[in-house]
């Protein structure tokens, strides 16, 4: 149970005691908000020794972490009615300013179910990055004619994905031309909508099993790295005129090289024979994590 997982905190000895101090003087009254499970099957993204979870006032905003002190945890605000969340890592190592990678979630799939087949930690750990695991209710997110809950009450998760960035920020500096979207099927669509809503504030995208569902009209220029199975049937790469699973018609996966417009930096990447999933080395022969971390490096946004 996600109910079992809580944010860990992993500092000992002085900074342990002042990091936490620091935490209880941002959550404030805050802490009178009640606690509440997350998504089912959800489990812990690294080791800790302590368990601490911020929660923030709407205009509340956490602490700055003191340099050397790593971070895994739940930051939960309540939001149009709704107490949403999200899931960060802060390395120890972490620089300052960070690169910072916001993962979304496919349709119904946990937190941990997207971690486990994509492994941002590692990667986090190693390049001294930040890493954070946005979290849709009911699993969904609004990316415009898709998909579940989300789509069906017009919720708005760019307003969600406008206060995550401004939240992590608060958490640890971030580099303003290094923040970057990952997203598996309706995770990408809501990764491409963003990224057309607030150009200025994404540096590139990954889209994995996903395709444009939303008007794109303002043609921004933001890198993308589209990557597809050509044996996709849940979100099939030339499109569909109607999805029975997601009660949509879908576009060609092309479409989003083309609203993204002719100056950004786009490459599809379809591997054959592939389905509808994460590719790995062993699942697909494309490493898409590493792949995909390789390209956020390599387009940050521009001045």
């Amino acid at each position: 149970m996600f109910s079992s997982w809580a944010a860990h905190c992993r500092q000992d000895g002085v900074l342990r005691r002042y990091l936490l101090a620091l935490l209880l003087l941002a959550v404030g009254a805050a802490a009178a908000l009640p606690s509440r499970a997350l998504a089912e099957g959800d489990a812990p993204a690294g080791p800790s020794t302590s368990t601490s979870v911020l929660r923030l006032t709407p205009a509340g905003l956490p602490s700055t972490l003191p340099a050397g002190v790593g971070f895994t945890g739940e930051l939960t605000w309540e939001q149009g009615g709704q107490l949403r969340r999200v899931r960060v890592h802060v390395p120890r190592t972490v620089r300052r300013p960070a690169t910072l990678v916001v993962t979304l979630h496919g349709l119904y799939q946990t937190v941990t179910a997207a971690e486990a087949d994509q492994d941002w930690t590692s990667l986090a750990e190693k390049r001294g990055a930040m890493v954070a695991w946005a979290v849709g209710p009911d699993a969904s997110w609004n990316a415009g004619v898709c998909c579940g809950r989300a789509a069906a009450v017009e919720r708005d998760d760019v307003a969600y994905l406008d206060r995550t960035l401004d939240v992590l920020s608060a958490l640890h500096p971030v580099h303003p031309r290094r923040v970057h979207l990952a997203g598996f099927s309706n995770g990408a669509m809501m990764a491409y909508r963003y990224a057309c809503a607030r150009p200025e504030r994404i540096a590139s995208v990954l889209g994995v099993a996903g395709t444009l569902t939303s008007i794109c009209g303002r043609r921004p220029t933001v890198p993308v790295l589209a990557v597809h199975g050509s044996a996709d049937s849940t979100v099939p790469v030339a499109g569909t005129r109607w999805s029975s699973y997601l009660r949509t018609p879908l576009k060609p996966t092309w479409e989003v090289g083309r609203a993204f417009g002719t100056k950004a930096t786009t490459r599809g990447v379809v591997l054959a024979g592939f389905g509808h999933g994460w590719p790995t080395k062993e699942r697909g022969g494309y490493d898409a994590t590493a792949r995909g971390w390789d390209y956020f490096d390599a387009h940050p946004r521009a001045r």
